[in-house]
C-alpha cells in the first residue's frame, strides 16, 4: 500500500473520532483496516508503534512527545492545537489542560503564553486559586449559572438526589437528561463537583448501554470513559 494511502487511513480514523490526536497505544484499538495497513500488533510497545508509524507519515500527521506518552496528531502549530483544546475544554485549569495536551511542559506553556498575548484565550482565577483557561469569546464562568439559590452545583445535586433510587450508583446519562443542559455546562459542573469531592465517578459496562447512553455519559480529560457517579455531598 502506498505511503499516502496509509496516512489517509490514519487521517480518516482521527476524523471519525473527531479528534486532533490520540495516544499511540490507542491505535491498538483502531479498526482492523488501520491496524493491518500500519502493521500494528497488540503486543507492540510505544517505541515499536512509533517505529511502525514513522515510514507512513508525510506532512499531514506527526508524532508528538507528551508529558506521559507519545501521540499521533494532525501536523499543526502548537498554539493552534492548544487553542482547539481550550475551546473543547473551557474552564479547565492550566494543569489539567497540560495533562491532556500531547505536548511537553515547555512547548505547552509557550503556546498558552502566545495565545494569551494575542488575546485568543483568557484566564480566570478560581476559588481554589487555580488558573483556568477559556476561549476569548466565551462568556464568564458565572454567567452560565442560572438565577436561584446555589446555582448549577445545587441544581446538579438536586437532580442526583431525585435519581437516587436507593442504589449506590447513579447513571450519568440520566442526570444529563434530567437537567437538559448544553454539554459544556453539564460537564463543567460535573468536573467542578468532582474536584470538590462532592461526587465520585466510576466506569460502566458499555455492553449493557445503548449508543445514545454511551454518548450521554462522560469522558474525562485523560480520555477515560465514565458511566456512573456516587453522590457524596450531604
Amino acid at each position: 500500500m502506498e505511503k499516502t494511502d496509509v496516512e489517509g487511513r490514519l487521517v480518516e480514523f482521527l476524523q471519525k473520532k473527531d479528534r486532533d490526536f490520540v495516544t499511540l497505544k490507542q491505535l491498538q484499538k483502531s479498526p482492523k483496516a488501520v491496524r493491518d495497513a500500519v502493521g500494528i500488533r497488540s503486543s507492540d510497545s510505544v517505541a515499536k508503534l512509533e517505529e511502525r508509524l514513522r515510514p507512513h507519515l508525510t506532512d499531514r500527521l506527526t508524532i508528538l512527545n507528551g508529558s506521559r506518552t507519545k501521540y499521533l496528531a494532525f501536523n499543526q502549530p502548537h498554539d493552534v492545537l492548544v487553542a482547539t483544546l481550550v475551546r473543547e475544554k473551557p474552564g479547565k485549569s492550566l494543569g489539567q489542560l497540560g495533562q491532556s495536551c500531547p505536548l511537553q511542559k515547555a512547548p505547552f506553556v509557550d503556546a498558552v503564553n502566545s495565545l494569551l498575548k494575542r488575546g485568543q484565550v483568557r484566564c480566570e482565577i478560581g476559588k481554589d486559586y487555580g488558573v483556568k483557561l477559556f476561549p476569548a469569546d466565551a462568556e464568564p464562568r458565572d454567567a452560565a449559572q442560572p438565577p436561584g439559590e446555589g446555582g448549577d452545583r445545587t441544581l446538579f445535586g438536586e437532580a442526583c438526589q431525585r435519581l437516587n433510587r436507593g442504589q449506590e450508583y447513579i447513571r450519568i446519562h440520566e442526570v444529563r437528561d434530567a437537567l437538559g443542559w448544553p454539554r459544556e455546562r453539564f460537564d463543567r459542573t460535573l468536573e467542578a463537583l468532582r474536584d470538590e469531592g462532592a461526587l465520585q465517578l466510576h466506569t460502566g459496562d458499555v455492553s449493557t448501554m445503548s449508543q445514545e447512553e454511551v454518548h450521554k455519559s462522560y469522558v474525562d480529560e485523560n480520555n477515560f470513559f465514565l458511566a456512573t457517579l456516587t453522590w457524596r455531598e450531604t
